[in-house]
């Protein structure tokens, strides 16, 4: 039915209802991205934590501080400090016993940076049972031109009297190896330690008593 209007009177507009611009479809969380991304977290959070507890997990234990040769009496001074893994199977000495480390004897030689242990400081000279150590007091011209370093192969041979007519067979020579040498400031001449078996040893004294010795310096370790 339609609504008469007076002459002149306006026809009033019923107001239009306004379409909503936005998607029909409403969103939806997924799901699977977000458990994903909770997962990720939660392992991110236990490889901190574990990472926060293994920190301090290291043993603090000697090393040498330099080179320390076999026969070396340990003091403080020879001594550092590194850490190493806490249940490693490593032998070491805890910076706590230094009481266990000072004033033992190397048995070994222990390079620079290397792990002071039970197995290479000692009470005794760290001589095996069929070994003997002999010293020697030698000049420069009974020692080869070139400096001596602990390990060294070397043979020891008598050398005739002053004025003496050189041998004419060559003479014997006794096997050894150098354990130290260290020039004696007083004297000028080099004393030189070396390792030899048990049953040479009392040759080789006697030759080095009499002064008339000579070093010779062999390749090899």
């Amino acid at each position: 039915m339609s609504t008469l209007t007076a002459p002149g009177e306006a026809v009033a507009e019923k107001p239009e209802k306004r379409k909503s611009l936005g998607s029909p479809v409403q969103s939806k969380p997924r799901k699977p991205i977000i458990g994903a991304a909770i997962a990720m977290i939660i392992v991110f959070a236990l490889v901190f934590a574990w990472l926060l507890n293994t920190q301090g997990q290291n043993l603090t234990v000697f090393a040498a501080k330099s080179d320390i040769s076999r026969g070396h009496v340990m003091t403080v001074d020879d001594l550092t400090a590194v850490q190493i893994p806490e249940g490693q199977p490593i032998p070491h000495y805890l910076t706590t016993q230094q009481g266990e480390v000072v004033g033992k004897t190397a048995q070994v030689d222990i390079p620079h940076g290397s792990l002071v242990t039970p197995n290479t400081i000692g009470t005794g000279s760290g001589l095996g049972p069929d070994q003997s150590m002999v010293g020697l007091s030698l000049t420069n011209q009974q020692l080869p031109p070139y400096p001596l370093t602990n390990g060294d192969k070397v043979r020891i041979v008598s050398t005739p009297a002053n004025l003496a007519e050189a041998p004419k067979e060559a003479p014997a020579a006794i096997s050894a190896t150098v354990i130290s040498s260290q020039r004696d400031t007083v004297s000028g001449q080099t004393l030189v330690a070396v390792l030899v078996p048990k049953s040479d040893a009392p040759a080789l004294a006697a030759k080095a008593a009499t002064g008339r010795v000579a070093l010779i310096l062999d390749g090899g370790k």
